[in-house]
């Protein structure tokens, strides 16, 4: 169960700042970062499933 609280804080985190940050850097990079998070998040997912 803590692994659960530490995604939600860092998700609320991330939305606390999120429009901060957005301010400083171009959608481009945001949305290349954010892609790039997805694709790491995948396959963690799929490295946990195989094992």
């Amino acid at each position: 169960m803590g692994g659960r609280r530490a995604v939600r804080g860092a998700a609320l985190l991330g939305a606390w700042d999120g429009k901060r940050l957005a301010g400083r850097v171009p959608e481009r990079v945001l949305r290349r970062v954010f892609a790039a998070l997805l694709v790491a998040v995948a396959a963690g997912m799929g490295v946990d499933a195989v094992v």
